[in-house]
């Protein structure tokens, strides 16, 4: 059978009710821009709303409005770097002098993931000016509880999103964009971003000039800056391309069957997994139910029967078929 999505969007004088948790980026202040709290010093990353440091290692929230040069934006404590977005981001030590110690940010999604679907997941990393070296060792790990330690070593997980193994990111200057896509076992409702490497396993690539012999133990580390973190079944969402490549217009028949029921057939060539949702040019987002389907038609029933004209799309491997609705 194949599997559907459906949204319908009526024009403004419907009854509409919106659901969005597929479509938007399920992690909460994304960009560190929230806060109560402006920090006043480092080692602040719970002053982020909803983020916290998931074991007893010290991550760091940076923010124009601090009161401290420690954790301004864009000059602080560690080096000087514009937000990607807006003026917060947070920070972690990836790779420490200790070799054993780990920093890592914590924060709970809007609702957990649905199992077998797939999401789209993406962050942003700016190597700290004050590095004196550089990793690949950095990753996105989902988890049904937090995993939250009263110690300050690695957590042993393997993370669904990893920057790719000899990619050292170095640049100072600018944003790296690390996304990759992760099938859902489900129940996940935890992110947490960090190394997640031990001291034996990480790679380091030494970036500056410096005399370690006789630099203090915490100037030698790889510091990155993060921001922009996302997790949307929506690949437009976390920065992927559209799905939709190609568009084929008014090609889905529909046709009334009685009153406010209507059905289509099933284009030849959709692929087994699609999407059917409806638009209107006020872009509103309601309900539809489906009354039966089989493998060459479905019928629907509209939620109201108010005048008004709705535009069909299903979208089905990169293509996009599309019809209309006329209800007087």
């Amino acid at each position: 059978m194949k599997k559907i999505f459906f949204i319908l969007i009526f024009s403004s004088n419907l009854f509409c009710f919106v659901n969005s948790s597929h479509s938007q980026n399920l992690v909460p202040n994304y960009s560190f821009e929230v806060t109560d709290t402006c920090p006043y010093g480092v080692s602040e990353i719970n002053s982020a709303n909803q983020w916290f440091r998931a074991n007893a290692a010290t991550p760091d929230y940076f923010d124009s409005c601090s009161f401290s040069a420690l954790s301004d934006v864009p000059d602080n404590f560690f080096g000087w770097q514009q937000g990607k977005t807006g003026g917060a981001y947070a920070g972690f030590y990836a790779f420490y002098y200790y070799p054993g110690y780990r920093e890592y940010a914590e924060v709970q999604l809007t609702s957990p993931l649905a199992a077998g679907t797939k999401y789209y997941l993406s962050f942003y990393v700016s190597l700290a000016d004050s590095s004196v070296f550089a990793t690949d060792d950095f990753g996105m790990y989902l988890s049904v509880d937090s995993l939250y330690s009263i110690w300050t070593s690695n957590f042993p997980v393997t993370p669904q999103l990893e920057n790719p193994e000899g990619t050292f990111v170095t640049d100072t200057l600018n944003w790296t964009r690390i996304a990759g896509e992760y099938i859902a076992v489900g129940g996940e409702k935890f992110l947490t971003l960090g190394n997640f490497k031990d001291g034996t396993t990480t790679d380091s690539l030494r970036v500056r000039p410096v005399n370690i012999s006789s630099a203090a133990p915490q100037y030698i580390h790889a510091y990155y800056y993060v921001d922009d973190v996302c997790v949307s079944s929506n690949p437009v969402e976390c920065g992927f391309p559209s799905l939709v490549n190609e568009i084929f217009s008014s090609v889905l028949n529909l046709k009334n069957v009685g009153g406010n029921i209507y059905s289509f057939q099933i284009p030849d060539g959709v692929n087994i997994d699609f999407q059917i949702s409806g638009v209107n040019a006020l872009g509103e987002k309601c309900a539809l139910k489906i009354i039966s389907q089989n493998k060459n038609e479905i019928q629907f029933k509209l939620n109201s029967t108010a005048t008004g004209i709705y535009f069909v799309e299903l979208i089905s491997g990169g293509k996009k078929y599309s019809g209309k609705i006329f209800v007087e």
